[in-house]
């Protein structure tokens, strides 16, 4: 949906990343509402394990700055390393609950948590990334007609959350 660029901040001098929309998504109200969604939820946040997300003042088009960073995603670090030990496995644990809790106090849910989506810094940090699909719960809805209400990577979405969109598809048909 998104072309993501290495840059460099002129104001701080920082490496960081630029996610732009393609130009399709761009131009597609439901896609450009939830990049202006992803947006407004990162910038919200503010927590050493979530990704950070830059404010830039003045855009000659819709772009998103973020922080660069270095590392691996969780899940090459658990394709690698087999089993993970026990220590290392509680700590990015208790990264990702303190960030979870973070985000659920600011009433954000990232509804697509997954390996993936977590990044094993260099330095050793842990940051929750891709907040495509997160959800604030005070901020305005977005669904369109014949669209699947689920959204999520299916082998990581609470049961709960499948079984909702297929009764509301078999709804739709009976």
């Amino acid at each position: 949906m998104a072309s993501i660029y290495k840059a460099t901040d002129l104001t701080s001098g920082d490496t960081v990343a630029v996610k732009v929309p393609y130009m399709q998504y761009e131009s597609d109200p439901g896609s450009f509402a939830r990049f202006q969604r992803e947006a407004e939820i990162g910038k919200r946040l503010n927590h050493p394990n979530i990704l950070r997300f830059i404010t830039v003042s003045e855009q000659s088009r819709p772009y998103i700055v973020m922080e660069y960073l270095q590392g691996r995603t969780l899940s090459e670090v658990m394709n690698e390393i087999r089993p993970l030990p026990i220590p290392d496995a509680v700590q990015i644990a208790s990264a990702l609950c303190d960030a979870l809790s973070h985000m659920h106090h600011h009433k954000v849910v990232h509804r697509d948590l997954k390996p993936q989506n977590v990044m094993v810094c260099d330095d050793g940090s842990i940051r929750i990334m891709d907040f495509g699909i997160a959800k604030a719960t005070e901020m305005r809805r977005i669904t369109f007609a014949g669209l699947s209400p689920a959204m999520g990577t299916p082998d990581y979405m609470a049961p709960e959350q499948v079984n909702r969109a297929s009764r509301r598809r078999t709804n739709r048909y009976l």
